[in-house]
């Protein structure tokens, strides 16, 4: 009985570990959040979860973004792969020039104006 109590204890301190790992570099990662936002598939609403945010680079900041399929759970997390926007000097400038995020029937874009990337439906979409 006290080897069944130990092997217990053992398998929920590894499991409560492992919890704290990885919500600890989600929230790392999404500390500094610059904007988010869902958009439709043909299979589901809401179904896209665009994510843009920065992680610091040498003296900068770069702005990634990745895009989520579905909501992400500590056990499934389905996304694609991140991407590089571009690179800029604190948080401010990111959200200036990567906070908005527009979806359409085209895809998903990020940025304003001249500094957009666009993610084509079809690159969302090859997941199925």
């Amino acid at each position: 009985m006290k080897k069944f109590v130990l092997a217990l204890l053992i398998v929920v301190c590894c499991a409560s570990l492992l919890l704290n790992l990885k919500m600890a570099s989600t929230t790392a990662q999404y500390s500094h959040l610059v904007a988010v936002s869902w958009g439709d598939s043909k299979y589901a609403p809401a179904l896209y979860g665009a994510y843009v945010f920065t992680e610091p680079k040498d003296k900068a900041r770069v702005v990634r973004a990745t895009v989520y399929i579905d909501r992400p759970s500590f056990w499934i997390s389905e996304q694609h792969q991140t991407i590089d926007l571009g690179i800029v000097q604190d948080d401010a400038e990111a959200v200036a020039r990567w906070g908005k995020i527009l979806w359409s029937d085209e895809g998903v874009q990020f940025g304003y104006d001249k500094q957009t990337v666009l993610i084509k439906r079809a690159d969302l979409e090859s997941h199925r």
